[in-house]
């Protein structure tokens, strides 16, 4: 049974040619990016609660999703513009690092 299989399945292989073949630019190296937190500079004191405004902007690629980590905490960004409700009471004194990631296509 074994040996009648066996031509058989070497006779599917062919060989392929190049209209089977579609050819794919790579993405770009870089691609620009750009957030904005309105009204705000490179380093923000909080002292009583603050809606903090975003905008996201990928310069022509769709923005598929985001976040916004800040220690512990993250806000997940699903629109390019909105803000997000920041309290100070809920972290100890002290100096935190704010980090915003978007996830695009390339293309």
């Amino acid at each position: 049974m074994i040996l009648i299989l066996l031509p058989v399945m070497n006779s599917c292989e062919y060989p392929l040619t190049d209209d089977e073949i579609t050819q794919i630019d790579p993405p770009a190296a870089s691609h620009p990016l750009q957030i904005d937190l309105e009204d705000s500079g490179d380093t923000l004191f909080i002292f009583n609660r603050l809606r903090l405004n975003y905008r996201l902007s990928a310069f022509g690629l769709k923005i598929h999703a985001g976040e916004m980590l800040l220690s512990d905490d993250r806000w997940e960004l699903y629109n390019d513009a909105g803000e997000v409700e920041i309290d100070p009471f809920e972290y100890n004194p002290g100096i935190y690092k704010l980090t915003v990631n978007m996830f695009t296509s390339t293309g």
